[in-house]
């Protein structure tokens, strides 16, 4: 009288890949979302040195065009009136 209508629990082989294939893409997103986060936490802690590393041109990955913006000792050397 009634049908079972249940899943009988077989998938066919191209929905068992696009289930495998949807956690591989799913880990990699993740992966670099991760990578995302962490580099912004990182400039996070890095901002709240005294001087920012990335202000100066004495670090190792700067070229010989790097160019200092703001100089440090300016706002403290400069003579009163």
């Amino acid at each position: 009288m009634f049908e079972r209508l249940a899943d009988t629990g077989h998938t066919s082989f191209l929905e068992f890949r696009l289930g495998y294939a949807s956690s591989v893409i799913v880990f990699f997103c993740n992966t670099y979302y991760i990578m995302v986060l962490a580099w912004a936490f990182y400039y996070l802690i890095k901002s709240f040195t005294a001087v920012l590393p990335w202000s100066t041109c004495t670090n190792y990955w700067n070229t010989d065009n790097c160019i200092e913006t703001f100089r440090h000792d300016a706002c403290t050397t400069a003579p009163t009136p």
